[in-house]
């Protein structure tokens, strides 16, 4: 259960109120897609209050336990991702069946950690971020990527 301002959202696989986003006609993804992307809204919300922090900073604090590793690989990326492309990214609340071009752009590079696509991984990071945060940017996709499950 992740809770955000007083509302509980189980987070499990298809289960709950993300249920429908399996059955929903109008969304850009897939069910799983879907659930991937409101982990990381719910995730977003939580890190907007918090203090920023440096890309390379970020990289030194994740955990190496793999039952923490997952969550601190996405927050360290959703905070660090304002380095990367220049300004904030725009990320809509959990629940809603929009996407923004940021939020699309973050789900593609899961997907194409998660199935080996390489190229596509690489055209879209060297596209859409600041020279100087890639490799630690995509550091942060591939083994938020690798984990997401445990979120």
């Amino acid at each position: 259960m992740c809770s955000l301002n007083g509302v509980k959202m189980p987070l499990g696989k298809t289960t709950g109120a993300l249920a429908f986003y399996a059955a929903e006609p109008d969304a850009p993804f897939d069910g799983d897609a879907m659930i991937i992307l409101n982990k990381l809204r719910l995730m977003m919300a939580r890190v907007k209050c918090s203090a920023k922090v440096d890309v390379f900073k970020a990289c030194a604090l994740l955990s190496s336990n793999s039952t923490t590793a997952a969550t601190a690989y996405a927050e360290a990326l959703l905070r660090v991702l304002r380095h990367g492309l220049g300004r904030s990214p725009t990320m809509y609340r959990p629940g809603a069946i929009e996407v923004s071009g940021d939020e699309a752009w973050l789900l593609r590079v899961i997907l194409c950690v998660q199935q080996g696509d390489e190229d596509s991984l690489r055209f879209l990071t060297t596209r859409r971020l600041a020279k100087e945060t890639l490799r630690p940017t995509t550091f942060l996709i591939r083994n938020l990527a690798a984990q997401i499950d445990e979120i």
